[in-house]
C-alpha cells in the first residue's frame, strides 16, 4: 500500500499506510517484543525479542523496515528501538533471520 500510494502520488492512500504501520506497532509490539496475536489469553507472556523468517519473510523485520523508510519520526524510533532488540538472535542463527540482519544492516547505513 505504501510503495502505491508513493506512485500514485495519493495524499489519502498515504494517510491510510501510516495509520495501517501504526495499527500494526500498537497490536504486536509490546515492551520490547513482538507478539503473534493481538488477542492474546494471557497478555505478554508470548513475546519474541524477534521473529524468524518462514516461507515469507518476518513480518517484524518488513514492519521495521518500511517504518524506517516512510520519514517519520516516530516511526522511525520505534523501529530502531526495536533494532536494538535480538542481536544475539540474530548473529547466533543469521539463516533463520535473514531479514531482521539486512535490516539492521541497512539501517546502519542510514
Amino acid at each position: 500500500m505504501w510503495e502505491w500510494a508513493l506512485l500514485t502520488d495519493s495524499q489519502e492512500d498515504l494517510k491510510f499506510s501510516r495509520q495501517l504501520v501504526n495499527d500494526a506497532w500498537d497490536r504486536f509490539y509490546r515492551n520490547g517484543g513482538w507478539q503473534a496475536s493481538d488477542a492474546l489469553l494471557i497478555p505478554g507472556i508470548a513475546t519474541d525479542s524477534v521473529i524468524s523468517d518462514g516461507p515469507l519473510p518476518s513480518p517484524a523485520a518488513e514492519l521495521i523496515a518500511l517504518s524506517l523508510s516512510m520519514g517519520d519520526p516516530a516511526l522511525e524510533k520505534k523501529a530502531r528501538s526495536a533494532l536494538v532488540y535480538g542481536h544475539a538472535e540474530v548473529d547466533a542463527q543469521p539463516l533463520w533471520y535473514a531479514t531482521h540482519a539486512q535490516v539492521m544492516i541497512n539501517s546502519a547505513s542510514r
